[in-house]
């Protein structure tokens, strides 16, 4: 079976586009090619270590073009995409097309009828209501969707919310659900703390009590993660514990103005994605609250809360029909509102009766999982 990945992304830094491609590569009878854009100059070719794998990203001239207005800008840049996806395509047997982003759906829809290939849309979010996105950019979006929603073979999404908003709101559509899951096998290999000091990391960096909570955030430090409603709730005299956020964004200069007058919120720099969950391990409670600013986010399973789970640490989550319903099968932690009074609740009553380590069985979950059914609906559609 030849793949073709498409996405408008860095595929070199896009990890879901990177374990997708590296699971399927395992399929010896398929042959994966995949083209992305690239950001900047500093991104590294990913050696996915398969020689059924051939993947690039792309440098766009037509991005430099920042005088111009967006609604001029982007279709000379979409443009400029079609362009390089049509040659690099030309010579390629190509028997499924997998559109990773809405605005490459166009191009994945004219090289299936250039190629008669299948035609995957692989949903990262629910696409035309999410963070950041301009009304205007929300309705090209769903635009985009409907004009090819027929031509679309299989559908992938992050939750089942998601799946059945689509259902509702576009037709039904033959689809799958993978999440975006940590690999065990990575996990395992982690080094487990041989010391008291790796073991317990942020007690000897912030020269805590060993007997201190520490309620850690990763992630992207930007609007709509709940940051400014936790540091609130941290400023409660009835709390006891410590937040440390880890990660890089918009809020970072906010969180470290906090830390200065409240020493019980800190700031840790971002860590690579191979040392999330050695990091994770070192915290009581992961957060995971997402605030409702947007469907995607309302129905929305987030790496972090994964990432979490698979390291043990137990999670206070968004009170959110899909977190919800994960952390209440499994076993994961708690789940309270998004509002500083109800976090400084649930943190108190976690403080009086701490969430044990999570040590139940997660293994449908994982990436290994997601992998399987990845490639079962590859093969039958």
């Amino acid at each position: 079976m030849n793949i073709f990945h498409l996405t408008h992304t860095d595929i070199n830094s896009d990890s879901r586009i990177l374990k997708e491609i590296k699971f399927l590569s395992g399929q010896k009878d398929f042959l994966i090619n995949g083209l992305g854009v690239r950001f900047n100059d500093e991104s590294v070719k990913v050696n996915l270590d398969a020689q059924n794998i051939n993947t690039e990203s792309t440098s766009l001239f037509s991005r430099k073009f920042n005088f111009l207005p967006r609604q001029l800008r982007h279709p000379i840049v979409f443009l400029e995409l079609l362009i390089k996806v049509l040659i690099k395509t030309k010579s390629l047997k190509i028997d499924v097309i997998h559109c990773h982003d809405t605005l490459v759906l166009p191009i994945g829809y004219l090289i299936k009828k250039i190629k008669k290939s299948k035609l995957i849309y692989d949903a990262h979010e629910l696409e035309s209501n999410k963070n950041g996105q301009t009304k205007f950019m929300s309705w090209g979006t769903l635009f985009i969707e409907k004009k090819c929603w027929k031509s679309i073979d299989l559908l992938i999404t992050v939750s089942e919310s998601i799946t059945d908003w689509y259902d509702e709101h576009l037709g039904k559509k033959k689809s799958i659900l993978v999440l975006n899951a940590p690999e065990i096998a990575t996990i395992k290999s982690i080094e487990q703390p041989t010391t008291k000091t790796q073991e317990r990391y942020f007690h000897h960096k912030y020269d805590l009590p060993d007997n201190t909570l520490i309620f850690l955030y990763l992630g992207f430090l930007t609007r709509g993660r709940g940051i400014e409603k936790i540091i609130a709730a941290f400023e409660s005299p009835q709390i006891k514990s410590h937040a440390v956020f880890v990660g890089f964004g918009d809020k970072k200069d906010y969180i470290i103005a906090a830390s200065k007058n409240n020493n019980k919120v800190h700031y840790h720099e971002a860590v690579k994605h191979d040392q999330v969950v050695k990091i994770s391990r070192n915290a009581d409670v992961g957060l995971c609250l997402i605030e409702n600013i947007s469907l995607s986010d309302y129905y929305c399973l987030p790496n972090k809360l994964f990432e979490y789970a698979f390291s043990g640490l137990p999670v206070l989550a968004s009170d959110f029909p899909e977190l919800k319903k994960m952390v209440n099968k499994y076993k994961l932690g708690s789940c309270c509102e998004i509002d500083s009074t109800a976090i400084q609740e649930a943190i108190v009553k976690i403080e009086k009766n701490p969430l044990l380590k999570i040590d139940s069985d997660l293994s449908e979950l994982s990436w290994e999982s997601q992998g399987n059914r990845l490639i079962k609906a590859y093969r039958s559609i």
